[in-house]
């Protein structure tokens, strides 16, 4: 079942909270809107939720570059554009480590135990930056959940031209 919301207030927390209070199931799925799905995300996101007994699962995201990457962008700064793979293999996570906007899931009672969004973090139309995620994930590890990340559960950031410039990337 898909419903389609729409929410006036800018930024990306709104949206995401939004999201949130109408959900009914047990876990959110959250993927950027220039994110492309594995197809079989949510399945491996499922199987990981059952065997590991995870409060939130991080997913591997790989970067789909639409221009050349520039030679200057060395592999420490990938996150910025959204990338995401801290090991090969299935791992329980330890703060401060969070997961990628980009593609991640929580059981929403976690989330309405530790706290939704917060807009004064998150991406804006005049604020490219966005620090909502590694919010949530300190707050989740502060009251003792259980983050992991699944490799096999995956993702692609696009990564257009725009982004590959010095000013974007500092600014």
């Amino acid at each position: 079942k898909v419903i389609c919301l729409r929410e006036s207030q800018n930024g990306l927390a709104y949206a995401r909270n939004t999201g949130l209070l109408a959900a009914s199931g047990e876990i959110a799925v959250f993927l950027d809107d220039d994110a492309l799905a594995d197809p079989y995300l949510l399945e491996r996101l499922w199987k990981a939720y059952q065997e590991t007994g995870a409060d939130a699962i991080g997913a591997r995201v790989d970067l789909r570059w639409e221009a050349p990457r520039p030679h200057w962008l060395a592999d420490d700064m990938l996150d910025t554009l959204g990338y995401f793979a801290p090991t090969h293999e299935r791992t329980k996570l330890n703060a401060p480590t969070s997961f990628s906007s980009s593609c991640f899931s929580v059981k929403i009672e976690a989330l309405r135990a530790t706290g939704y969004f917060s807009p004064f973090l998150s991406k804006r139309d005049n604020l490219p930056a966005s620090a909502g995620v590694q919010d949530v994930c300190q707050r989740l590890y502060a009251a003792g959940y259980a983050l992991w990340y699944e490799p096999s559960a995956a993702a692609f950031h696009r990564v257009p031209a725009a982004r590959l410039t010095r000013a974007f990337l500092l600014g």
